[in-house]
């Protein structure tokens, strides 16, 4: 994700803090070069690499809902890396959504729709784990 970042980016510019047009530049920019790529191009596999990410962020929730894992035993493996990605993660998921139309569709309806529910509640469970040092 970061790599997609970085040649976009111009280093005054923070994926914590943009602007709405800064957002949808990046993402049209991030939609042209990589999500639209040619198959078996590096920009293609860097964006098949962020839709295998959001699949599997995606499905983890499904998962804990089944009871394979505890939502704990998530947090404890991955709860600070995806806090730590938070705004690169919703950014892409943004992008995604874009692409597709899926901001037509009703919230839960949308494709990858667990991924805001797994990032939230990283970004709470990190705040919570860094309260209690």
């Amino acid at each position: 994700m970061r790599t997609v970042w970085d040649r976009w980016g111009d280093d005054a510019k923070t994926v914590e803090i943009l602007t709405e047009r800064d957002r949808e530049q990046f993402q049209d920019y991030y939609n042209a070069t990589f999500h639209n790529a040619l198959p078996g191009s590096e920009p293609r596999g860097l964006s098949d690499e962020i839709h295998r990410l959001m699949h599997e962020l995606d499905r983890v929730v499904d998962r804990v809902a089944r009871g394979e894992f505890t939502q704990t035993e998530v947090m404890r493996t991955f709860g600070h890396a995806i806090a730590m990605d938070q705004h690169l993660i919703r950014i892409y998921l943004e992008a995604h959504w874009r692409y597709h139309k899926e901001y037509d569709k009703p919230s839960g309806s949308r494709f990858w729709s667990n991924v805001p529910t797994i990032v939230n509640d990283a970004v709470s469970w990190k705040a919570k784990s860094e309260n209690k040092t």
